[in-house]
């Protein structure tokens, strides 16, 4: 099913080109932003572009299970956290992986030991 956009992006520049001195500026303006969209969280737009980064990052992923895990703090902490970054980031660090290594001995869960890469 085409989207209004795909009719755009189609006809649009010979559209503009034939009648765009004749349109209202900010009409003008709308059409252009459809045709240059661009946008990265544009499905529309961009899902060639994120097939192909997603492809390079496959290849580099190990042939193992993997998760993405999310870390974050209480609103009322981050603005202490901002004023002694180093030391406060680095214990949050410390304290994720040893909370993910305690759950992973567990034969509930993972049952041995995992890999961590963190990133404050």
């Amino acid at each position: 099913m085409s989207a209004v956009a795909d009719i755009f992006r189609q006809y649009g520049p010979e559209y503009l080109e034939r009648h765009g001195d004749g349109m209202l500026p900010s009409h003008r303006k709308a059409l252009r932003d459809i045709l240059e969209c661009r946008n990265r969280s544009c499905p529309k737009c961009q899902w060639e572009e994120t097939e192909k980064w997603l492809d390079i990052r496959r290849i580099e992923l190990l042939p193992v299970p993997c998760f993405h895990v999310v870390f974050t703090l209480p609103a009322e902490l981050r603005e202490i956290v901002r004023s002694n970054k180093e030391v406060l980031l680095s214990t949050l660090m410390q304290a994720a992986a040893s909370s993910l290594s305690t759950l992973a001995k567990d034969p509930r869960y993972v049952g041995g030991m995992i890999g961590i890469l963190a990133v404050p």
